[in-house]
């Protein structure tokens, strides 16, 4: 972790300069996460997730998940994973105030970074308030935890009982990743996805016999459609029944045949 090279590259995003890896963060989940988890049985499962906001992983290790690993080609997200991390155990807030740097500041102020990896993290977000200083780095999600009961001290035993990974990938590219897992939850970056056979090739290798994908239709038009002929080589497909984004479209997921 770079966070020097990283502060300079939001610098740059908030420019207006783009770069794939670098994305504005989304403050709360976009998806209807109570009915996914609400699905499925994560109770003693393995995960692999997309960082998003946090919410996701959340709403897993709430769910009861052994262990979690989380990705993202955005590397800004493990940064605000990290400082919503601290908000709960710091200060028992699941989100930051709506004065997002303010608050962002409070927490700070509570921080005792445990690792190197941490402090680089920790440095990250005061060389931000610092010189940055900008709260338009947030979108504002459509489904903050409204629905699910979270247990606070549940879910800092499971983060600190959990050795997570972060991995800063696309799924549709080569990946060296050797671990399995039981469930992959990807949100809706199918709309993102070129190369749909080494997307769904990918995904068949990370997970475990009778393994799930699971998908959420936030902002997809027809693009599932294709990737449907494309999965039921090696996938069952199954709709979520009443998950819906704020299109209309509803989540799906695919079992590994």
């Amino acid at each position: 972790m770079d966070y020097v090279n990283d502060i300079e590259k939001t610098r740059e995003l908030l420019s207006g300069k783009r770069n794939i890896n670098y994305s504005k963060i989304y403050s709360s989940s976009n998806e209807e996460l109570d009915l996914i988890v609400s699905r499925f049985d994560f109770s003693g499962r393995s995960v692999l997730s997309v960082i998003g906001s946090g919410d996701q992983a959340f709403s897993f290790y709430n769910a009861g998940v052994t262990h979690i690993d989380l990705f993202d080609i955005n590397k800004l997200t493990i940064y605000y994973f990290y400082l919503r991390i601290w908000a709960i155990k710091y200060l028992n807030l699941l989100y930051l105030d709506d004065k997002i740097l303010s608050s962002i500041k409070t927490v700070l102020e509570h921080v005792k970074p445990s690792s190197d990896y941490e402090m680089n993290i920790y440095n990250f977000w005061c060389e931000y308030i610092k010189s940055i200083n900008d709260e338009s780095i947030f979108y504002n999600g459509f489904y903050p935890l409204c629905n699910i009961k979270i247990d606070f001290d549940k879910l800092m035993y499971s983060i600190n009982r959990d050795n997570f990974e972060f991995y800063n990938i696309d799924l549709s590219s080569c990946l060296d990743i050797n671990k399995k897992y039981d469930f992959v939850f990807v949100s809706n970056i199918v709309d993102y996805v070129d190369n749909l056979e080494l997307y769904r090739d990918n995904l068949y290798n990370l997970l475990n016999d009778n393994g799930v994908v699971i998908c959420s239709n936030v902002g997809t038009y027809d693009c599932h459609n294709a990737q449907r002929v494309v999965f039921e080589k090696k996938f069952r497909y199954e709709p979520i029944v009443n998950l819906f984004g704020p299109f209309g479209n509803p989540g799906y997921y695919y079992k590994k045949l």
